[in-house]
């Protein structure tokens, strides 16, 4: 279920338990895990706004059933019994179906820098372990040039992370991963 930041999921003690509450509780203790989330988040989105790439509703829905034709194929289901919500549960991937749709849209858009590049030309779509590769090690070398900081004592008041020179606060840290926790089964969040 959609976690609602303002619904009174319980009330213990006499206090009311928000959405906000359980999403604060969720962030706090995924906050490493997300956090790392969020500097390679941060980072293709700083890549893709430097190359001026735009990827298209239309070329995000399409890459994104590619993405889901190509799961169905590898467990040998047909593609009408792969829904996204289903895909997103059975992978483990963090985050709702907002935030898948986000990540595939990014990875298109770093796909048409690849391929700019001439990087990648013969690759046609996200899910193939070439682009997880050249992907991943564009991502390790901007970590080392820009420099990552997530020690609060080096941090600066109200910073979250810093990613080269650029810092970002909790709450744009928060609102990445609100994205990615705000769906939640149903028993965490009324037991």
């Amino acid at each position: 279920m959609t976690v609602e930041e303002g619904a009174v999921y319980r009330v213990v003690d006499g206090q009311d338990i928000t959405g906000r509450d359980v999403l604060d509780l969720l962030i706090a203790e995924n906050w490493e895990k997300h956090l790392q989330l969020f500097v390679e988040y941060a980072l293709r989105k700083e890549e893709i706004e430097g190359a001026k790439v735009e990827v298209s509703p239309s070329e995000a829905e399409a890459e994104l059933q590619a993405v889901l034709n190509e799961y169905a194929r590898k467990q040998g289901i047909p593609p009408s019994e792969v829904k996204l919500d289903k895909l997103a549960n059975e992978l483990g991937l963090a985050g709702n179906v907002k935030a898948m749709r986000r990540d595939v849209s990014m990875s298109l858009a770093l796909l048409k820098i690849f391929h700019r590049e001439g990087k990648l030309t013969n690759i046609e779509h996200v899910a193939n372990p070439a682009f997880t590769a050249e992907l991943t090690k564009r991502l390790q070398a901007r970590v080392v040039e820009k420099g990552v900081e997530r020690d609060p004592k080096k941090l600066g008041a109200g910073e979250a992370v810093r990613i080269g020179a650029r810092g970002y606060n909790r709450g744009e840290v928060r609102e990445f991963m609100k994205d990615m926790l705000d769906q939640q089964p149903r028993n965490i969040i009324i037991s």
